[in-house]
Order: structure tokens, then C-alpha cells, then sequence
């Protein structure tokens, strides 16, 4: 990479974080911790990070009460033409407050086959997840609680991107 592409692409990444930054701090407030953008050589880690570089992870309440925490990292680099910015690994990881395994994994990396590249793991027990929707304060879960019934697991609809990377036959049968 020559000095120029170094610059554009650390500039290019820098906005993703703060584009990051103004995400979670317009969903999850403002003092969710700040994006930054380390230029790592061949790629840039964009993740929430403190002053002494350590990655931090991005705490969520729940009636006021920390319950759960976001773990979120980024490695930016080059496409293969050199033209655009593009995400060579992408790790989301939800965790209960105090626990050390996460509760679902999103996770990307682009040169991966096996297993797919982007893919999500649950490891959380059914126990746990209904637990969570307990908390709820608004939709489906909330509703039954109020008329004794219980939240299923099967009441959780996970996100794999929308529209444009919506669930594929091919992706099922790659999973059997």
C-alpha cells in the first residue's frame, strides 16, 4: 500500500467510526463509548476504544440496569481493486452482564468458506434468552406477560441484514 492509499483508507475508516459512534449513541445514548479507527498495517480495527487503545465493550440497559453488552470489531481494508473501503472481519457479540460466553455471535470474514462467511451462533440456553424477553418493556413478550403466558424463544426474530442479505436457500442447505 503506498503512503497515499494508507492516508484515504485511515480517513475512510475513521468516518465509519464515526458513523458507528452516532448509531449506538442515537439507539443506545450518548454515553455509549466512542468508535476509533486503528491502523493496524494492512488493516484498520474500527471499534470502541479507550484512551490506552484497549477495546471496550458497549454496555445496554434495561430499565435503567445494565443487563447485556455489545462487543463490536471491525478490520477495514482494501477491496480487491484498491478502489473502495471494504470489511475484512466483522465481529458482533452479545453478552449478558458477568457472563464470559456470548449469548449470539454475528460474525463475517471475507475470505472464509467454511464455515460461511457472515453467519450468526447462538450460544445461549433457551433458559437464558427467556429470561431476557422477561425484561422486555414493549412487544410481544411484554403483552403475554401480562396475561400469564409465559416467552417462548420462538418469539425472537434474530436480524441476518434485511432486504439485501436476506436468508438464502443456499445458505440453509450449506448449514445441513
Amino acid at each position: 500500500m503506498t503512503a497515499d492509499e494508507v492516508k484515504i483508507l485511515d480517513s475512510l475508516a475513521e468516518g465509519f467510526a464515526d458513523q458507528l459512534t452516532t448509531l449506538t449513541r442515537g439507539v443506545l445514548g450518548e454515553d455509549t463509548p466512542r468508535f476509533h479507527a486503528l491502523n493496524m498495517g494492512s488493516r484498520i480495527r474500527v471499534s470502541p476504544i479507550a484512551e490506552n487503545e484497549v477495546v471496550q465493550r458497549i454496555p445496554i440497559r434495561i430499565d435503567g440496569q445494565e443487563r447485556l453488552s455489545l462487543s463490536v470489531r471491525y478490520f477495514c481494508c482494501w477491496d480487491g481493486s484498491s478502489t473502495f473501503m471494504a470489511t475484512d472481519q466483522a465481529d458482533v457479540h452479545l453478552f449478558y452482564q458477568g457472563v464470559p460466553d456470548p449469548l449470539l455471535r454475528y460474525e463475517y470474514v471475507r475470505s472464509s468458506k467454511e464455515p460461511p462467511g457472515a453467519h450468526l451462533q447462538v450460544h445461549a440456553h433457551r433458559d437464558e434468552m427467556a429470561y431476557l424477553l422477561r425484561l422486555a418493556d414493549r412487544g410481544r413478550p411484554k403483552h403475554g406477560l401480562r396475561r400469564d403466558k409465559l416467552p417462548r424463544l420462538a418469539e425472537m426474530h434474530l436480524p441476518v441484514g434485511g432486504h439485501r442479505m436476506r436468508p438464502a436457500l443456499e445458505d440453509v442447505l450449506l448449514f445441513l
